[in-house]
């Protein structure tokens, strides 16, 4: 008689790992938020992985009292879960502050935590601190497990304050099926999409805008954003240029895709950057950009390739940039197709599968003991 064999047991699945990501609201504007909701829609807070609000809108005593809430319902959540590890995503100056409550009470209950700095000017944030801030500020970034950074050109800056941590690059996603390429239909536009700030080079696209009428009296210039409107509105008065000009509040995102796709360029003229999501959206939806080689793109693009540089606070190359791209349909098609090139090799699938691979390295040092120094990728 033959002997009956015992059922093969199955491998036992490996556990999901219990991450909490923190960062401001997900319904708030900017670039961080649209990292995060890029994220979500491609299904990233699912097996474990869950988003934690670090405050709410509203007036700056509305936020204090938010963040105070919000941290306090952290503290009392790690009372009853402990996560594998907390991924927190910051800006600069109050946006990093905010998180401070959350690293030390991390540090304190020894789970391991990650950070993840989105903007180029955080460094000068760091070196524009004297005496206990900075010192302060540096020691909160050593006690990190890692530390991600969205431009690559940071890891060498950081590597110098930071020689025992673990680096890593992490590019911002973009989910191309949403931003479907299209080079049809497209009117004579200049399209500004962002923070209506000087920083962000809004003032110098008006110094350049009667430049480049002079050439081609029937472009129009189209901003969408916050911050400084009616500022920039009285400014384009006095210029006699508001015949010319469309401004309009923060759009929504079906908004977002029509101006992308029926303008002829997108101008980011800024005077620091991280990787603005702006431009990945523009790349993907076949809109040629003239921007700045500044942050996480002088690294990552080539003038003339995906994009056209201009020096930032250069309104007269600006406004020449602007007309030649106007005039050449052959030049907005070839950066339209290398641009889209670009976009596809940092869709958002493989930014999860990066940051997934992060979280399993992280975990695994934790778990082994003391965290190996130096690492950069």
């Amino acid at each position: 008689m033959s002997e009956v064999q015992a059922p093969a047991v199955a491998a036992a699945k490996p556990k999901p790992l219990q991450v909490v990501v923190i960062s401001l609201s997900r319904h708030r504007r900017g670039g961080v938020a649209t990292v995060l909701n890029t994220l979500a829609d491609a299904g990233f807070f699912t097996n474990g992985i869950c988003h934690h609000s670090s405050c709410g809108d509203g007036v700056k005593l509305v936020k204090f009292f938010s963040a105070l809430r919000q941290w306090l319902s952290f503290a009392w959540r790690l009372g009853r879960s402990r996560p594998d590890l907390v991924h927190i995503h910051f800006s600069s100056d109050m946006s990093f502050w905010r998180k401070v409550p959350y690293m030390l009470l991390l540090h304190q209950r020894r789970i391991p935590l990650v950070l993840h700095v989105h903007p180029s000017h955080f460094w000068d944030y760091v070196q524009s601190r004297h005496g206990w801030v900075k010192r302060f500020i540096v020691a909160l970034l050593r006690r990190s497990d890692a530390v991600i950074f969205a431009n690559r050109a940071l890891i060498e800056r950081f590597r110098l304050l930071l020689p025992k941590q673990r680096l890593y690059h992490v590019h911002n996603p973009i989910d191309t099926r949403l931003f479907p390429f299209s080079r049809n239909g497209r009117r004579e536009q200049a399209l500004f999409l962002g923070a209506v700030l000087k920083g962000k080079g809004v003032y110098d696209i008006v110094r350049a805008a009667p430049l480049v009428l002079a050439q081609r009296p029937h472009c129009r210039f189209v901003f969408c954003g916050d911050h400084e409107i009616d500022k920039l509105r009285q400014t384009v008065q006095e210029h006699g240029l508001q015949d010319h000009f469309e401004i309009h509040p923060w759009v929504d995102y079906a908004e977002k895709k029509r101006l992308l796709a029926e303008s002829s360029l997108l101008l980011l003229p800024s005077y620091s950057e991280g990787f603005p999501v702006v431009v990945l959206e523009a790349m993907a939806s076949g809109l040629p950009v003239i921007t700045t080689p500044v942050g996480g793109m002088a690294e990552a693009l080539q003038d003339g390739a995906e994009v056209l540089f201009v020096e930032p606070a250069n309104p007269t190359l600006l406004a020449e940039r602007t007309i030649h791209l106007l005039e050449h349909a052959d030049l907005q098609q070839r950066l339209a197709e290398r641009a889209l090139a670009y976009v596809q090799r940092h869709c958002v699938e493989q930014v999860i599968q990066r940051t997934m691979a992060i979280y399993q390295e992280i975990a695994a040092g934790a778990a082994a003991g003391p965290r190996r120094s130096g690492k950069s990728v």
